[in-house]
């Protein structure tokens, strides 16, 4: 799992303010999350990553005639 900081705005690497998850810093563990949250007053946000599936492939052909 991973975590991130929010305080009125996400936090990046540097401590700066960003609007969006994909751009905060992910830590690893709850425990420095929650360090982090507590220096800059703000709160830990579990992030949730979905498992991507391989997609079957299909032969050329066999799309066209809906196999």
């Amino acid at each position: 799992m991973a975590y991130v900081v929010k305080a009125m705005c996400y936090l990046d690497p540097d401590g700066n303010g960003t609007a969006s998850k994909t751009e905060a810093f992910r830590y690893d563990s709850k425990e420095m999350a929650c360090l982090a949250a507590k220096v800059s007053n703000g709160e830990v946000i579990e992030i949730l990553t979905p498992a991507s599936r391989p997609k079957e492939t299909k032969a050329n052909q066999a799309w066209m005639k809906g196999k």
